[in-house]
């Protein structure tokens, strides 16, 4: 332990942000639509795949190529 704080990785707070808005997104196409299930696993699909893009752009979380 160096006694030093670590800061937050950003990566995760802003790719957490991206995955809620996708599922909102998904939401309210699937309510105006009438097809609300089909059109939240689109959502959450999609969340998911921003989420894991923007992870490894901004190199927060485990998904973050490690240097050996």
């Amino acid at each position: 332990m160096s006694g030093k704080m670590e800061e937050p990785k950003k990566g995760k707070g802003v790719s957490g942000l991206v995955f809620a808005a996708c599922l909102f997104l998904g939401l309210g196409i699937g309510i105006g639509l009438d097809y609300m299930p089909a059109a939240l696993f689109i959502g959450m699909a999609v969340g998911f795949l921003a989420m894991a893009i923007l992870r490894l752009k901004l190199g927060g979380g485990d998904c973050a190529p490690v240097a050996q």
